[in-house]
């Protein structure tokens, strides 16, 4: 990709997370809940990436190359277990 001018350096990072349907059974308006939880654990990772993985290491050479990358989460399975949440992801 190539930068902006005003931030030469910066590449970008674009996430999406994505639960399975069978994680929200028997939950009345589903396709709404699960896009929210889709949402928000998207804002989490971002923010999580954001605050760990500087955009400017992501440059090559500046004002004309820099790395996209495209992190895709798949939530398959969540378990409860000592209090302790644990997603399953691929």
């Amino acid at each position: 990709m190539v930068p902006s001018v005003d931030a030469p350096l910066d590449g970008s990072i674009n996430v999406a997370v994505d639960c399975a349907v069978s994680l929200f059974v028997g939950i009345r308006n589903r396709r709404d809940v699960r896009d929210e939880v889709n949402a928000e654990l998207t804002s989490a990772v971002r923010c999580f990436l954001a605050d760990s993985l500087p955009l400017s290491s992501l440059g090559v050479m500046p004002g004309r190359f820099a790395w996209r990358l495209y992190i895709d989460v798949s939530v398959l399975q969540v378990l409860l277990k000592e209090e302790a949440l644990i997603s399953l992801a691929s």
